[in-house]
């Protein structure tokens, strides 16, 4: 957001940047601007105008929808590699278990206590508990889309409104 006071006459302009980086500031004539700024809105009973990008704009992105594909291939490429680490722990296992590697108490304990902390359900009751979690996240996926959605319209209503 960007602040925009009235401006003094004959005020020397000296622009500063809070530690290098962030918005830059007008301190003769109380301005902050951002680079991103973009339009006026005028609030009421007040000599102050504000700056309000829109997010669209504030990203540098075009209006595009969530791409739920993107987390599907995260979520299949973290299973590869939990694959992965299960098949290194089964190899150490049966390499101890045969005596082809000395065993190593901490390595022992610490897969003692991941076993531990797996919770003891049925793959019934796991598939439940996932298909309701993916369930909660389409959901959120959907509303967000639809707060999305809002805002747009609500911000070519406004454009519509000061013209």
């Amino acid at each position: 957001m960007t602040i925009l006071s009235k401006k003094k006459a004959n005020a020397p302009k000296d622009r500063t940047r809070e530690g290098g980086a962030g918005p830059e500031v007008d301190v003769h004539h109380g301005v902050v601007q951002n680079e991103h700024s973009s339009g006026n809105i005028a609030l009421p009973n007040s000599p102050y105008q504000t700056q309000v990008p829109s997010h669209a704009q504030a990203s540098g992105k075009s209006a595009g929808g969530i791409e739920p594909m993107m987390d599907l291939a995260q979520v299949s490429e973290a299973c590869s590699k939990l694959s992965l680490m299960l098949e290194q722990v089964l190899a150490y296992v049966d390499d101890v278990l045969a005596g082809k590697q000395l065993p190593d108490n901490q390595v022992g304990r610490a897969l003692l206590d991941m076993v531990h902390s797996v919770p003891k359900m049925t793959s019934d009751q796991f598939d439940d508990m996932f298909n309701s979690n993916v369930k909660d996240l389409l959901m959120v996926v959907a509303l967000s889309q639809l707060i999305k959605t809002q805002l747009q319209l609500n911000e070519k209503l406004t454009l519509l409104t000061t013209l």
